[in-house]
């Protein structure tokens, strides 16, 4: 059996939290979750992180933590949620995707098996 993939889910506390974290652990994701402040700190912690799902709709949210989880693990892959993509889109990783919030967390885990089936992409992508 593969391995179980770690997706970083940072986003405030709440419903959405809850339903987005417990859809992706049905889809066989292991599921951590912080709260923008933390989420630097638990990247240090878990380096091994696969992908990282950040609310772009927080405040200050300006792609530190983004850039530190590739810092920390250059395979990383980065999805944004967010209410209002187009005005979120100026200030996030570049090539990250998007994902118009509310979203079903079916549609989440479609574009994280998306991104993490594309070794070759990613290891090149980086690279540049």
């Amino acid at each position: 059996m593969a391995r179980t993939k770690t997706v970083l889910l940072v986003t405030k506390p709440g419903l959405v939290r809850n339903v987005t974290s417990a859809g992706l652990t049905l889809y066989g994701y292991d599921v951590l979750t912080a709260a923008p402040q933390e989420a630097i700190e638990c990247l240090q912690v878990n380096r091994h992180t696969a992908v990282l799902v950040i609310d772009a709709d927080l405040p200050d949210q300006d792609g530190e933590v983004a850039r530190f989880g590739r810092a920390v693990n250059p395979n990383i892959d980065v999805v944004y949620t967010s209410r209002m993509p187009h005005r979120a889109a100026a200030t996030l990783l570049p090539g990250a995707p998007i994902l118009r919030d509310p979203f079903h967390p079916q549609h989440l885990a479609n574009v994280i098996a998306h991104l993490r089936s594309r070794p070759a992409e990613r290891a090149d992508a980086s690279a540049a």
